[in-house]
């Protein structure tokens, strides 16, 4: 390690230790700065040093959790320059000062035009729409701190201009009313992705969607019942992409819940961007055994705890099962965890992550594959050029 790393981490480590201990020193007035000769003392600002923190420095992770201690001792509830703050209930909420309508939504629409144009006739379009784990009137918001309305809007504007275009869509908010008053249930305080419950009846309402339209009419309906599933709870075990970001002592850990089949099982699983298979039932197949593993020495990130590290293009096919549908799901992250489901209640699911894929790769997949449906799903931040990286 270089002398000037040594030295950074010292000052962080002094920094936090000093704000733990006294519990009321400003963290964005000033820091001690031991430089090299250790005669001269400077200070640097709270965002300055969440950027270190943030660089690949050794025991980053360990230097976010010390850090976390002093915002938490000082009863701080923002993080990370105002990126994240903490509500009242304390869920951790990606805040927003300068959000604003996307003056392309209509382009996005335009661009869903287009795919749907492009499909075989023998394949259907469904945008599927959610807010994301900000619900306006649920999330308790501290006065005075940015709320993420206008994203909400942005989808509300989609809808309505895939509406004009007779685009199919399901909108959750709609379908699952009782979303506000099982908010606690669906999403984690530590994480931006909802939990496995809410992912499972988001694929429940889809399914049943693509069946009103007789889009997909048979699919295995045992597995579409909450009855035939175990929650497996491991209790504060669960450190999401949000607390990970800030450092565990922001807020309290979650316990991760896993939803998993009682019924037989026989998927085989393919990262089709390495080529790195794996058949079996579900902890063979779906979950990554790698991340499991640590669930007694270390701490699960419910995004990892599914397909792999940093899952882009991969499939699902369902060996149980000879004729039902396929499915070409293209998604954000925050709709990775549906497709378990959709891969135990179909015959196969294709999935692409569209803001690591290229334009032409999905165009490709669009008009060549041998698909049901395609699924355009996505949460509301989601709602922007990255996303919409199709037919443009």
């Amino acid at each position: 390690m270089k002398k000037e790393s040594i030295f950074i981490v010292l000052r962080i480590i002094i920094f936090s230790l000093i704000t733990v201990i006294v519990g009321i020193l400003s963290v964005q007035s000033s820091l001690n700065k031991l430089r090299e000769n250790q005669q001269e003392l400077f200070s640097i600002s709270q965002k300055e040093l969440e950027k270190i923190l943030v660089d690949e420095i050794p025991y980053k992770r360990q230097l976010r959790n010390l850090y976390s201690l002093g915002l938490r001792a000082q009863d701080k509830a923002e993080a990370r320059d105002f990126y994240i703050t903490k509500t009242e209930d304390g869920y951790l909420q990606q805040a927003n000062y300068f959000a604003e309508i996307n003056p392309n939504i209509a382009t996005y629409a335009k661009r869903l035009a287009k795919m749907n144009q492009a499909l075989k006739e023998q394949t259907s379009l469904l945008y599927v729409g959610t807010s994301g784990k900000y619900i306006r009137g649920v999330s308790q918001i501290r006065s005075g701190y940015p709320t993420n309305d206008m994203v909400l809007r942005n989808l509300d504007e989609l809808f309505l201009e895939l509406s004009y275009r007779q685009i199919n869509t399901l909108d959750l908010r709609r379908s699952v009313p009782e979303e506000r008053n099982k908010y606690q249930q669906n999403y984690y305080r530590t994480h931006s992705i909802w939990t496995d419950v809410a992912a499972f009846h988001a694929t429940i309402q889809i399914m049943n969607e693509l069946q009103t339209k007789k889009i997909i009419v048979d699919y295995a309906k045992p597995y579409a019942l909450e009855k035939n599933y175990q929650k497996e709870v491991y209790p504060q075990k669960m450190l999401g992409d949000q607390l990970h970001s800030t450092g565990k002592y922001f807020t309290d850990s979650d316990d991760l819940i896993l939803l998993t089949p009682k019924l037989p099982v026989d998927l085989t699983y393919t990262d089709l961007s390495t080529n790195q298979t794996r058949r079996g039932e579900y902890y063979q197949s779906v979950i990554n055994p790698v991340e499991y593993a640590r669930k007694d020495t270390s701490y699960f990130n419910a995004s990892k705890i599914y397909f792999g590290t940093d899952p882009k293009h991969f499939k699902i096919v369902n060996n149980q099962i000879g004729n039902g549908g396929k499915i070409l799901l293209l998604t954000d992250s925050y709709f990775l965890n549906i497709s378990p489901y959709l891969a135990l209640m179909n015959q196969e699911i294709e999935v692409v992550v569209t803001e690591s894929a290229s334009e032409s790769k999905i165009e490709k997949l669009v008009e060549d594959g041998n698909f049901d449906v395609v699924l355009v799903a996505s949460q509301s931040v989601s709602i922007q050029d990255s996303f919409f990286n199709f037919y443009k």
